[in-house]
């Protein structure tokens, strides 16, 4: 199935520990360097509303954009990173990253019955993933909806895919809209699988990280590109008192 469509498990995506990457925001780059990973996975999530019940899907009907709330506790949500930055271990970043370490969720969702499709908002109430432009905006409760989903074909249950790779930075607030395509009541089942990196934010203003950025940047050196948010609807920068950096463009960073 993955070579049928040209996805990839995500965790074959996933980074390991000193890999680098490039993290795309609506003002520009970030460069960075994983210093500590960790596995976050929820498996399974069966579908709750924001009461903490249960949330069923009647046959050929949809639902509206529900966050991905915690069964234990329905205040908090999953997914959702609260602090711009985590407790620094003593010496893992070095001098250059005080006041703890950035930190960013990579992952994707695998979602059953195969009857069910799911439509991501990026952030909470904005953006679908998958829109073109000039077309009505996507509605995951009408039926005619054939674009922007995610389902258990592309990106099974057992083993999420790349099909849909999300990124998502401190205090972003992701949702999905689900319509059921089969003539049966199903609850949708989802497997959260991501990986938190705790990361270097590389600096311009470091003569050591702009011989990287620049390596990254014209692509000679290994290193993942990634994006927060759908590509007409980047999140915006707003961490640069937490991280220490600034973002900038592919052509500054081909230049420092």
């Amino acid at each position: 199935m993955y070579d049928e469509f040209g996805i990839k498990p995500i965790t074959e995506k996933f980074l390991e520990r000193n890999h680098l990457f490039a993290m795309a925001f609506r003002e520009g780059w970030i460069f960075g360097r994983v210093l500590l990973a960790e596995k976050k996975f929820f498996k399974p999530y069966a579908l709750i509303n924001a009461a903490g019940t249960a949330q069923d899907i009647a046959a050929a009907s949809g639902v509206s954009e529900l966050r991905i709330y915690d069964p234990r506790n329905r205040d908090t949500r999953l997914l959702y990173l609260d602090d711009k930055t985590t407790p620094d271990t003593r010496g893992v970043a070095g001098p250059s990253q005080k006041g703890g370490l950035p930190t960013v969720l990579h992952g994707a969702i695998g979602i059953k019955p195969s009857h069910i499709r799911a439509y991501v908002r990026y952030p909470w109430g904005k953006l679908h993933y998958g829109e073109f432009e000039g077309l009505n905006p996507i509605s995951g409760t009408s039926a005619s909806q054939y674009l922007g989903y995610i389902d258990g074909l592309y990106s099974p249950y057992e083993m999420p895919s790349d099909w849909l790779e999300l990124w998502i930075p401190p205090k972003i607030d992701i949702s999905l809209e689900y319509y059921n395509q089969d003539v049966k009541i199903h609850q949708p089942v989802l497997n959260l699988m991501f990986n938190q990196y705790h990361f270097q934010a590389l600096s311009v203003n470091n003569q050591n990280h702009r011989r990287i950025i620049k390596l990254i940047a014209a692509r000679q050196i290994p290193a993942a590109f990634a994006q927060c948010g759908p590509s007409r609807g980047l999140m915006t920068y707003d961490y640069a008192d937490d991280w220490k950096v600034q973002p900038i463009s592919i052509d500054e960073a081909l230049e420092v």
